[in-house]
């Protein structure tokens, strides 16, 4: 049980209490002051008995009324409660003036009147009504006690310490209530956030997936397809006839590439188990044949060669596959942008690591612009978000992305050379468990 239902509970009680020692007092008082007397032969102990369960209709209509609303959340307006409170006393003091057994319901009332009323209005309410049982216990008893006069004074004062138990059990539940709100409100707003990372990170996934497979297609297909339609204009068709070819070839392949990612199952056999090194080798060597093909039949006489270097070692699934699509990404940057006539992709195995590094001799360009602005800057007409897809690739595997870029064309140095190294830990070796 936690401490709000032990503090709910121990509230529940003290108030189960109060209104049990109303009705014992009430009806203890009823019988002595009408025992052995006819209420109907005599007209006092007859006023007595109406009044007496008169007090009781009020008292507990006012307690079933409270106990409905508040079950249903409600509280019972202030006003209204003052009100009932005012009609319980006065029917209480006609009772007690008309016989002093009614004295002892001055106690369970005192915590009553503490509770409805301000603090300064229930001290005052309650030692008049102190005043008014001792009035009455002097003046109708034969043989004046001092009990009669400290009794309902020690009354006042165990009444009110009831009432401030009462009231810090009451204010500390409070307080647990709200905290508890606070936190079913927190955690909602932490699904919530959570639900909306999740789809962000879902649509950034699939932008990747799409721009490092359709996107590269189709790109490649408009590329080599003006080819086309240059070499028809000139009047050259086998020429057009070969680079049809192409784009024939690209547009079956991307539409395999689609398939596979409405089956949400990419097409590179690296997305299975613990693929190796030897098999993510053959993929980029596939990749730079169509890659030298494409540029060769957009009219460039380029060269795009594959290169695996150190000893082969079982690679991660997920290393495997985000090595091979930042490499279509950073190949197709190549065939699109950079007029580059050599273009060398290696494929490095360290005991604890593997890089890829890929270098074209093209035009070169400022990488500061284009990878490291935050976010990065993409394009009117939706491009240049491929550095940006490869960076997040690569930080989603714990490693690091390096790009340096000459387009100085007089300089030995100039192209683009961009390194991705991925460090196999735990976390990467563990992955596809």
């Amino acid at each position: 049980m936690t401490d709000q239902m032990r503090g709910s509970s121990l509230l529940r009680s003290m108030r189960v209490i109060l209104h049990v020692s109303f009705a014992t007092l009430l009806l203890v008082a009823l019988v002595r002051s009408t025992m052995g007397v006819s209420p109907v032969k005599n007209m006092h102990v007859g006023m007595i008995l109406v009044f007496g369960v008169l007090l009781g209709l009020v008292y507990f209509a006012g307690t079933f009324i409270e106990k409905r609303r508040s079950d249903r959340g409600d509280k019972v307006a202030p006003t209204l409660a003052r009100w009932w409170l005012a009609g319980v006393t006065l029917l209480w003091l006609a009772l007690l003036v008309g016989n002093a057994e009614f004295s002892w319901l001055a106690f369970p009332l005192f915590f009553v009147h503490f509770t409805v009323l301000p603090a300064a209005w229930g001290a005052l309410t309650t030692i008049t009504m102190t005043v008014a049982v001792v009035a009455v216990q002097l003046t109708q008893s034969s043989s004046p006690q001092a009990a009669m006069i400290l009794g309902p004074f020690f009354g006042i004062a165990f009444a009110w310490a009831f009432t401030w138990v009462y009231r810090e059990l009451l204010a500390d539940l409070t307080r647990q209530r709200t905290l508890v709100d606070e936190l079913r409100q927190t955690r909602q707003d932490l699904a919530v956030s959570q639900h909306e990372a999740g789809v962000i990170a879902e649509r950034e996934r699939m932008a990747r997936e799409i721009h490092d497979t359709l996107a590269q297609g189709l790109s490649s297909i408009i590329l080599v397809s003006r080819a086309a339609r240059t070499a028809l204009a000139a009047g050259d068709t086998q020429l057009a006839e070969q680079r049809l070819e192409v784009v024939e070839h690209a547009a079956s392949e991307n539409l395999t590439q689609a398939r596979d990612f409405v089956r949400a199952v990419t097409s590179e056999p690296a997305h299975q188990g613990q693929d190796s090194s030897t098999v993510l080798g053959a993929n980029l060597e596939k990749l730079c044949a169509r890659i030298q093909d494409q540029m060769r039949a957009a009219g460039a006489d380029a060269t795009a060669t594959f290169v695996s270097d150190g000893d082969p070692r079982p690679l991660p699934s997920a290393v495997a596959l985000g090595l091979m699509r930042v490499a279509q990404t950073l190949l197709g940057n190549v065939a699109a942008h950079s007029g580059a006539l050599t273009c060398v992709v290696t494929l490095t195995s360290f005991p604890d690591a593997v890089s890829l590094d890929v270098y074209d001799s093209g035009r070169g360009f400022t990488p500061d612009t284009a990878l490291l602005s935050t976010p990065p800057t993409i394009r009117s007409d939706g491009s240049g978000y491929g550095l940006r897809s490869a960076t997040q690739r690569v930080n989603a595997l714990g490693g690091t992305i390096e790009i340096a870029s000459q387009s100085d064309a007089s300089q030995p140095d100039h192209g683009t050379l961009v390194s991705v190294l991925i460090p196999l830990g735990e976390n990467n070796l563990n992955s596809d468990s």
